[in-house]
């Protein structure tokens, strides 16, 4: 029963930017093999921490069904995407004490999905018409969203100590092509999560080789974040230059449209704090706004604040807000606490856990990564195996000691 297992855990990062809904049929079978896997075998013992990081993947969907009832309204398209993070729980409960190895499958698929990330990036940037004005991206994802994506598969293709020369340089090629793919999609969120992700790799590898190497691993991040910097010089001053002349053409620029959906946000909100206006009624307050005047028309076609924790705070108040602040703060904790670990496997599985979370927080002070089913269903599956292989790891040298 159990069999299928890595290989969805290799599909899943491997076809995420490739093929459409594939990181959600995955989630949906692993949860079915776990929900299954539960009935015929009891998993007892669980931990405080298991216990509590399974049941914060719970704590959004549930609040967002509270809010359907509260409201008398029920939008169930909308619960398609917080429902993915539910369907991670039962997989987490079952692989935790499973004896089923996971991680070496899902770095593989990492690997590879940089590969699709960089051929999607060539294909999109030189269409005949450019879409997204020649900024990276795939047919089922904006350019932030397929940006975060791809740096969450190059930094967690890059290779852990112990690799064998031959399977290093591999990975290094598919890490580099997947951080080209991040940098053609010209996020601006890159150059705020590039130096956290190096510095997490940096303390992965703190006891790797002597000074020499280390140095030249300091040079070769720090050459990375220049170029960086260097290619995306043009979309920085023109974000500075559209916040300095908020006013006249400028108010429906990239970022005056983000200055009035941050401001009519925080004016909603204020409005309806404890449960917010109800999942799917953000772009008819929207509208009301700019009848009175409040922001512009361009404005009030948007969907979403183009920021998760102002979005959330709208649609479903201070408990939505939370409750995804919580799941954050718990995985995020219990990554960050194993990158002290001696056990390299444990803290290279920290590392990768680290960069997933870190990453859908950064981008989404810029957009709202868990407003789409896809992103979603990575997120939940992602922390999800790598947890649970931290924790067979630390089992299986518990029961060996």
């Amino acid at each position: 029963m159990l069999r299928p297992v890595p290989y969805l855990a290799l599909l899943a990062p491997a076809l995420i930017l490739a093929v459409k809904s594939v990181a959600q049929i995955c989630l949906a079978l692993l949860c079915l093999l776990a929900i299954l896997g539960l009935t015929k075998r009891r998993t007892q013992g669980l931990t405080n921490e298991e216990r509590w990081l399974g049941l914060s993947l719970l704590f959004y969907p549930g609040v967002v069904l509270f809010g359907f009832v509260w409201l008398n309204h029920y939008p169930w398209r909308q619960f398609d995407a917080p429902l993915r993070l539910a369907l991670a729980a039962p997989i987490l409960w079952f692989l935790v004490r499973a004896d089923m190895p996971v991680l070496k499958a899902y770095r593989q698929g990492c690997a590879l999905g940089c590969i699709g990330a960089a051929a999607w990036a060539v294909w999109t940037v030189n269409l005949p018409n450019p879409v997204e004005l020649n900024r990276a991206t795939n047919s089922f994802a904006n350019p932030i969203h397929f940006g975060c994506i791809a740096l969450i598969l190059a930094f967690s293709a890059l290779p852990e100590t112990g690799c064998k020369p031959f399977e290093r340089r591999v990975l290094i090629v598919c890490s580099i092509l997947g951080l080209g793919a991040a940098i053609a999609s010209q996020s601006r969120a890159i150059m705020l999560f590039m130096p956290l992700a190096f510095s997490l790799y940096a303390i992965y590898l703190r006891q790797w080789g002597g000074i020499q190497r280390r140095g030249w691993a300091l040079v070769a991040a720090l050459a990375m974040i220049g170029l960086t910097a260097a290619l995306l010089k043009h979309r920085y001053i023109e974000g500075f230059m559209q916040i300095a002349s908020h006013s006249g053409e400028s108010i429906d620029s990239s970022m005056g449209i983000r200055l009035q959906l941050w401001d009519a946000s925080t004016q909603i909100f204020f409005q309806h704090p404890l449960l917010g206006v109800g999942k799917g009624n953000f772009p008819g307050e929207l509208k009301l706004l700019a009848e009175n005047g409040v922001i512009t028309t361009k404005a009030a076609t948007f969907d979403h604040s183009h920021n998760e924790m102002l979005f959330l705070l709208v649609e479903t108040g201070i408990a939505g807000a939370l409750s995804v602040a919580a799941m954050y703060i718990s995985f995020l904790t219990a990554f960050a606490r194993r990158l002290a670990s001696a056990n390299l496997r444990i803290r290279w599985a920290a590392y990768l856990g680290s960069v997933t979370v870190v990453a859908y927080v950064i981008f989404g002070l810029v957009d709202c990564m868990l407003t789409i089913s896809m992103q979603t269903a990575f997120l939940g599956l992602s922390i999800t195996l790598i947890y649970a292989q931290i924790r067979q790891w630390e089992r299986s040298k518990v029961q060996n000691a």
